[in-house]
């Protein structure tokens, strides 16, 4: 759908909210779960791509995007390099035997449940839920890549180094926080917009509504997610300055991508799960707002992204 049609219905819906400062802070709420390299691979890579021949060709890039992000945060020497090309190509390796040919069993099934009406707001949740799970199998599987990358980092120079580079992440979003609500709003409800239309067609009007509603009762976690991973970037910070063993930087990687950060305020646990059921109702209601031929679309793309994970898994 064309820009100004959603920001028409932004002011429409939005515009007396945010007089009351209800989009107060919004900005990238799932961005939180990217902090580390392996994680990238799977949230940045995945999720926004154009198309399902794209995915093959994102995918067979994405050795030189993971390496990109890591040597950001990293301060490295040329053994360095060598060491993590070498884990990044490991990781590669398990992630396309192990992890593809999982993430197109889910989306074939997904497929499944749409294709036969099968529907309900319980699957929803389990939808969420199971995707959930496979964020939290490539979490375990490559943790211990991640690992023995950051037992090479563990020197005061290279942890400070480390330290002011994550600094310059959280600030960089943080600075986000900062734009005019309406504006923010509106910048997020086109990049969810943009992504869902890439496996469904054009969304109408009223479609575009249950995003902007999503968007609008979202409000409050961006700013909740970027303290909380303040936070669990802090505790990565002082636990490589203990100087850790292997196995136990291999544990507190899986601990602090899978669970938040209590400090940060709040029960966790009940803010996620507000978060959790909120996407899954936004899944539900775009599912069916559907038409034949978006839902068409829908079932003919999930099924392209599995079969080009199988093939690329071979």
């Amino acid at each position: 759908m064309k820009k100004i049609t959603t920001l028409n219905l932004l002011r429409y819906r939005c515009l007396p909210k945010a007089e009351k400062n209800v989009f107060k802070d919004v900005s990238e709420w799932y961005d939180t779960f990217k902090p580390f390299w392996a994680i990238l691979l799977f949230c940045g890579v995945v999720a926004p791509l154009s198309g399902c021949s794209g995915f093959k060709i994102a995918y067979n890039f994405s050795y030189g995007y993971i390496e990109e992000k890591a040597s950001f945060y990293l301060d490295q020497n040329s053994s360095d390099k060598e060491f993590l090309l070498l884990k990044i190509r490991q990781f590669m390796r398990w992630h396309k035997t192990i992890m593809l040919p999982r993430y197109a069993q889910f989306l074939e099934e997904e497929a499944s449940i749409i294709e036969s009406n099968q529907l309900t707001k319980e699957s929803a949740v389990n939808s969420i839920n199971r995707a959930r799970r496979l964020l939290a199998e490539t979490v375990v599987g490559a943790a211990p890549y991640i690992s023995s990358v950051l037992m090479r980092h563990t020197s005061p120079s290279k942890i400070g180094y480390l330290k002011r580079r994550l600094g310059e992440d959280i600030k960089e979003k943080q600075k986000k926080l900062t734009a005019p609500p309406l504006e923010t709003v509106g910048e997020r409800t086109e990049k969810i917009i943009d992504r869902i239309e890439r496996f469904t067609g054009a969304l109408d009007e009223l479609q575009a509504v249950i995003v902007v509603d999503y968007v609008k009762d979202t409000q409050f976690f961006p700013p909740y997610w970027i303290e909380n991973r303040e936070k669990r970037q802090l505790a990565l910070i002082q636990f490589l300055a203990s100087n850790p063993e292997k196995p136990e930087t291999t544990a507190f990687v899986e601990h602090v991508l899978l669970h938040f950060n209590k400090s940060a305020g709040g029960d966790p646990n009940k803010i996620v799960a507000r978060w959790r059921s909120r996407i899954s109702r936004l899944l539900y209601d775009l599912l069916r707002s559907l038409a034949n031929d978006q839902r068409e679309e829908l079932l003919s793309s999930l099924r392209k992204y599995a079969l080009d994970m199988r093939e690329l898994s071979q």
